[in-house]
């Protein structure tokens, strides 16, 4: 009821539209807007993502998961950076939920809205919180992530990385970031994690 007096009250409205709204009992009115606001909310949100880009970030280094999922099942590396450095200012906790968070659709309809969008980015389902996840969000898609070499502080090596890919690497490693420390991992034999 609140939205279509508001439109009917509105004299940028034309006369044409205002007509119609009347003809519609608020059910309708509710379907439809519904319906504008979902397709203006997915549009936004895909002209949102095609401009983007997202770096993701990790608290635990140890989490065999982790390595399972995203350290090439423990064949590949992690590397541990020291956020002093102005570029991780920017960084954003995830937020682990157990239900899809809703969106207000008045605001696309006025003006551009991306705070709402960068928000949804930082939110994950709840099952994934064992991530302990932070996201970096810049404002160029497939752009790589740049950082200093001195925010370098250790790499680990997963435990199942083979030797001549461990020469290679800790070749790279003192040649960019010889400050840095390279640590392998072992595979715990009393804990589900990878030490260090």
């Amino acid at each position: 009821m609140q939205i279509k007096n508001s439109w009917l009250s509105d004299p940028k409205v034309p006369e044409h539209h205002k007509n119609e709204i009347v003809s519609y009992n608020n059910e309708e009115l509710i379907g439809i807007f519904t319906q504008i606001a979902n397709n203006v909310i997915n549009t936004k949100r895909d002209e949102y993502s095609e401009t983007i880009g997202v770096v993701c970030f990790t608290e635990n280094s140890e989490d065999a998961l982790m390595w399972a999922h995203y350290g090439d099942k423990y064949k590949g590396f992690c590397i541990e950076f020291d956020t002093k450095f102005e570029l991780f200012k920017k960084l954003r906790k995830v937020i682990y939920l157990d239900e899809m968070p809703l969106l207000n659709p008045l605001p696309f309809f006025v003006d551009d809205q991306a705070g709402q969008f960068a928000d949804l980015y930082n939110i994950k389902f709840s099952a994934w919180s064992y991530e302990k996840e932070w996201r970096l969000i810049h404002k160029e898609r497939d752009t790589s992530f740049h950082y200093p070499p001195e925010a370098v502080i250790n790499i680990y090596i997963g435990p199942l990385m083979e030797e001549p890919y461990v020469e290679v690497l800790s070749l790279i490693v003192k040649n960019k970031y010889p400050h840095a420390n390279i640590i392998r991992g072992q595979l715990s034999n009393t804990h589900f994690k990878v030490e260090f």
